[in-house]
């Protein structure tokens, strides 16, 4: 909901499209890359949008200012390649103000299970650390800091997530 009115992000191979739901039109584009990917996730908090994608190698993780919809979509930070150059996977703790990365790649800092960034600055995530407790986690939930993750082939895992950084499962 920006300013009264609905909006859905719908991912396509090539980006984000921003529709207003009243009419269905397209407000925004979203190019994002690598311009074939199938697996994108996107999520919203307090005005902004974050989006990652699971394959490439700069598909970052971007986020977007919302609050000239239903004109512009304006994108006001992107993380360094270096540390997240693609993600499959996400979720905003949205009573915590944090964002979790699922099975995130940076091209220096390799592949870790779980990123973890602080929202207290919604424009501009700043990370807190990695959970390193297993491999590829393809989807997470995380409330009153308790986290459940889908972990692939891996199984299902369960953490504590109250000690930061210093994450035990549970």
């Amino acid at each position: 909901m920006v300013h009264g009115e609905e909006y859905a992000i719908i991912g396509s191979t090539t980006g984000a499209h921003v529709i207003r739901l009243d009419d269905c039109s397209e407000r925004a584009f979203l190019q994002q890359a690598p311009a074939s990917a199938v697996h994108r996730d996107f999520k919203t908090y307090r005005g902004y949008l974050y989006c990652v994608s699971g394959e490439g190698f700069d598909a970052r993780l971007r986020t977007y200012d919302l609050s000239g919809l239903p004109d512009t979509v304006q994108e006001v930070w992107s993380s360094n390649p270096d540390s997240v150059s693609r993600a499959l996977c996400m979720f905003v703790d949205t009573a915590r103000a944090r964002l979790y990365l699922g099975t995130v790649t940076g091209n220096t800092t390799g592949t870790h299970s779980i990123a973890v960034y602080s929202l207290a600055r919604p424009e501009a995530p700043s990370f807190l650390c990695y959970v390193d407790d297993f491999t590829f986690t393809h989807g997470i939930y995380v409330r009153n800091d308790t986290a459940w993750c889908s972990n692939g082939w891996g199984g299902y895992a369960i953490l504590d997530m109250s000690r930061l950084p210093g994450v035990a499962a549970i």
